[in-house]
């Protein structure tokens, strides 16, 4: 199989469990892999125009996202974090989590995508939380499995905080 291929399967899983929390209006247009292993094999894949948020009414701003946390299964590397942008207003109350959303089907679909394998036998996209070097480099050494995925109570943003990137 080759990158190109399994990035197919993987956009198209995500779509499946993002698209039916985020709202109608945000569009899916490409995404890209890297085989950090090699760092010479990429692969680049578009959407079909089906991948759109199906969440009806007013959006949120842009830079306002869920928050996922991926609970590492050791001390090994820290915890992960995953951002989920499109945020319709009713999935919101206060700048927090709609109760309503919480343990919603949806939700917890998602939640199982960001913490276990895509695909099946020699060929699985898989989760993992990755240690850095001091250059930034990953670290295979640090290679963590996520034991669990759960949506952060409050909304966040999708700006950067590492030092160096962004303005």
């Amino acid at each position: 199989m080759t990158l190109s291929e399994v990035l197919a399967i993987v956009a198209d899983s995500w779509v499946a469990v993002a698209t039916p929390l985020q709202v109608a209006g945000l569009s899916h247009t490409v995404a890209t892999m890297d085989n950090v292993t090699t760092n010479t094999e990429g692969a680049e894949y578009n959407f079909p125009s089906t991948a759109d948020g199906i969440l009806p009414g007013e959006g949120m701003p842009p830079f306002v996202a869920l928050s996922f946390k991926q609970e590492r299964a050791t001390k090994l590397t820290r915890n992960g974090y995953k951002r989920l942008a499109g945020v319709a207003e009713v999935s919101q109350e206060d700048g927090a989590v709609n109760p309503a959303l919480l343990g919603s089907p949806e939700l917890q679909a998602l939640e199982n995508f960001l913490s276990n394998p895509v695909g099946s036998g020699d060929f699985q996209f898989l989760n993992v939380i990755a240690g850095r070097t001091s250059s930034g480099a990953i670290d295979f050494t640090r290679i963590n499995s996520i034991d669990r995925c759960v949506v952060q109570p409050f909304l966040t943003t999708q700006n950067t905080r590492k030092r160096g990137r962004g303005s």
